[in-house]
């Protein structure tokens, strides 16, 4: 359908939430979905919790147990939560996950809901997916898994992001701050940071990178430029570009100068304010918007490469057969 429009190309999939396969594919396809849930926002809390109802023995339900509250869920007894009778409730379980997964990579969810009846669940459910956001607006920040900061610029990176206003996803793994020697120290963050950033910023110790990046909501990728994540960047969006040692700082250079994907927050610039200012600009400024058009046609381009019959296609293929005869 995608390759045989001849007018505007499809801008969103909306399926229900039980299609939890059309959101699969809607994302390979790389094209937003959102998932509609016909029933209840209390059902869909309940679905939310079935691994923790399992977890704490409520499901399989027991014919003793049937009028006993479930707390997690108030007022729903026992007898109240979700099930199919003489269906083997791990089955059931697997089969939620799949619906909550889905929901949880798409877009966006539509409630057949009202405030006034479920605002309870409706606000537990926006915290349970908090993390959808609009498209391309997340800063994800990686600076690889050898790079390590000064850890006076690891406490400015914290301060520039919390002064940014963005959204943000950071990993910062453990030994990637050094002290004034050289050693790792603890990666410890600022006081007052977790609290100016909560709800739109969170700090982890490891991420799927590429995942990351497919996803929609992100927005620029915050990197030391290995030339692995400069690739995958080049993949998806644009670039923020922290070189730290080896060739980081030529592919800055390339993607700055030569592509026009990225910009740079400089080592002696390093700093809350500049860091802030950077992020904005590539994030909302009419400089960022630009980037952001030739990481599209770069994007085309590298996929165009590696598919059967492009430059790199090719290439791999001219090396299996100089391999073959050896």
């Amino acid at each position: 359908m995608l390759e045989d429009a001849e007018e505007e190309p499809v801008a969103c999939v909306i399926a229900d939430a039980h299609w939890f396969a059309v959101h699969a594919a809607a994302r390979r396809l790389g094209v937003p979905s959102v998932a509609l849930r016909t029933g209840s926002a209390a059902s869909f809390c309940s679905f939310l919790a079935y691994p923790l109802l399992m977890q704490k023995g409520y499901i399989p339900v027991k014919d003793s147990e049937l009028n006993e509250a479930v707390e997690e869920l108030p007022p729903l007894r026992v007898r109240d939560l979700p099930r199919v009778d003489q269906s083997d409730p791990v089955a059931v379980a697997e089969l939620l996950a799949k619906v909550v997964a889905g929901v949880r990579n798409s877009s966006g969810l539509i409630l057949n809901a009202a405030d006034f009846l479920e605002s309870a669940e409706v606000d537990k459910i926006r915290r349970e997916l908090a993390h959808i956001q609009p498209a391309a607006s997340v800063l994800y920040v990686s600076f690889g898994s050898v790079a390590s900061l000064p850890e006076k610029h690891f406490v400015e990176t914290a301060f520039g992001l919390a002064l940014s206003g963005r959204a943000f996803l950071w990993v910062v793994r453990p030994g990637s701050v050094r002290g004034p020697r050289g050693a790792a120290v603890e990666t410890k963050l600022p006081e007052g940071f977790e609290e100016t950033t909560r709800g739109r910023g969170r700090v982890v110790e490891w991420a799927p990178q590429q995942e990351v990046l497919r996803h929609r909501a992100v927005g620029a990728f915050w990197t030391h430029c290995g030339w692995n994540s400069t690739l995958e960047a080049i993949s998806e969006g644009l670039l923020i570009c922290a070189p730290q040692f080896g060739d980081q700082m030529g592919n800055a250079r390339y993607a700055m100068r030569v592509w026009g994907i990225a910009a740079e927050v400089e080592g002696e610039l390093w700093e809350r304010g500049r860091i802030a200012a950077v992020i904005k600009a590539v994030m909302e400024g009419r400089e960022g918007e630009e980037m952001r058009e030739r990481a599209r046609e770069l994007k085309q381009k590298l996929s165009a490469s590696v598919s059967r019959g492009g430059s790199s296609h090719a290439g791999a293929e001219r090396l299996v057969d100089y391999l073959k005869s050896l």
